[in-house]
């Protein structure tokens, strides 16, 4: 069976594949640590942002209308 390699058909070999071979041999350990501070960053900022409890911001109504106002006012005379 005919393989076609396109990256001679094109010209690309020589930048792609210069950049990919020293990126996963040369620099593995660079490319594997920057990926997991990456990662660690998206976690961090999904943990800071996730609100742990939801605090519901209600009237008592039935409180309201029930206090004495006469007391609770101070009255400057």
């Amino acid at each position: 069976m005919n393989d076609i390699d396109f990256n001679t058909i094109f010209g690309l070999s020589s930048n792609i594949k210069t950049i990919s071979v020293s990126l996963f041999s040369s620099y593995v350990f660079a490319f594997v640590l920057s990926g997991f501070v990456l990662l660690l960053a998206m976690v961090a900022t999904i943990v800071l942002t996730v609100q742990k409890t939801f605090v519901s911001k209600t009237q008592n109504f039935y409180a309201q209308l029930m206090t004495d106002y006469n007391s609770s006012l101070i009255s400057y005379k």
